[in-house]
C-alpha cells in the first residue's frame, strides 16, 4: 500500500503528464492551424497507447481515461470497447474491481 505522500507524489507526476500531453497537442494544433491544415485525426487505440500511464501505481480510472481523451471523438461504448480489446491483446493490464477498474500498460 502507497503513503499518503506517495500516492500525492504519484497523482502530481500523473497531473504533469497529462499537462504536457495537452500543450504537445495544443502546439501541434497551432502549427497545423497557422498551415491551413485541419486538426489532426488520431485513432481511439492509438490515443490509449500514447496516454496510458506506464506503472501500476500510476493506473488511470474511467473517468480519468475521458479526461486524457477531450481531443478525441469517441461514444463510451467503443472506450469501452477499445479498453476491452486493448486488455484481451495483452497490450493494457486493469486491476482492481469491475465496476472500479484502473488501467496502464506494461
Amino acid at each position: 500500500m502507497l503513503t499518503l505522500a506517495a500516492q500525492l507524489e504519484s497523482a502530481s507526476a500523473h497531473a504533469a503528464r497529462i499537462d504536457a500531453v495537452r500543450r504537445r497537442q495544443q502546439a501541434d494544433w497551432e502549427e497545423r492551424k497557422a498551415k491551413g491544415l485541419p486538426p489532426r485525426r488520431i485513432s481511439l487505440t492509438a490515443s490509449l497507447r500514447e496516454r496510458l500511464p506506464n506503472t501500476e501505481e500510476e493506473a488511470v480510472t474511467l473517468s480519468e481515461i475521458r479526461a486524457l481523451l477531450t481531443d478525441v471523438d469517441f461514444l463510451d461504448s467503443g472506450l469501452s470497447a477499445a479498453l476491452s480489446s486493448m486488455h484481451n491483446n495483452g497490450e493494457i493490464q486493469r486491476t482492481g474491481e469491475k465496476s472500479a477498474y484502473r488501467y496502464y500498460k506494461p
